[in-house]
């Protein structure tokens, strides 16, 4: 997520916006997330992502903005950030404003934060609510808007 992207000049690379982690660069993140993760090495997938878009007419929103709208998505989405580790990075290189949340699934207290099956549906229903409450754009569903149907099991 931090890594320089090529072609971009240095208004448009990543920024780590939010978090609660030291680090600084994707070696020192990497090292941090380790050092909790090691407490539960049996965790076969330790960290999360989410990328939280915003609709592509949405106002400019400050990094304070951004920041703290991706906060709130944690905590609805019943993250304590005082347990988990997290870095919230902006990346500035599509013609959307977006960020991209890591989080370490092993929390500080050794628990682990679960894996629920469709887990995309519901972090799709925090989103919308965020839209709302915030006042935001609200962003179309890819599949409404050019009329195609989810795959089935078939």
């Amino acid at each position: 997520m931090l890594d320089e992207r090529h072609g971009l000049d240095s208004e448009h690379q990543p920024e780590i916006i939010g978090g609660n982690m030291a680090g600084r660069t994707s070696a020192e993140l990497t090292r941090e997330f380790e050092a909790v993760r090691q407490q539960r090495p049996v965790i076969r997938k330790p960290d999360e992502h989410v990328a939280v878009s915003f609709a592509r007419d949405e106002r400019p929103l400050l990094v304070q903005e951004v920041g703290r709208l991706a906060d709130e998505y944690l905590k609805r989405r019943g993250h304590d950030p005082d347990r988990i580790q997290y870095v919230v990075v902006r990346h500035r290189d599509k013609d959307h404003q977006h960020c991209h949340i890591l989080l370490n699934r092993v929390r500080t207290d050794r628990t682990v934060v679960p894996q629920q099956y469709r887990e995309f549906l519901r972090s799709k229903e925090t989103c919308r609510a965020i839209e709302h409450d915030f006042g935001l754009r609200p962003v179309r569903s890819e599949r409404q808007r050019i009329g195609e149907r989810a795959p089935t099991r078939a």
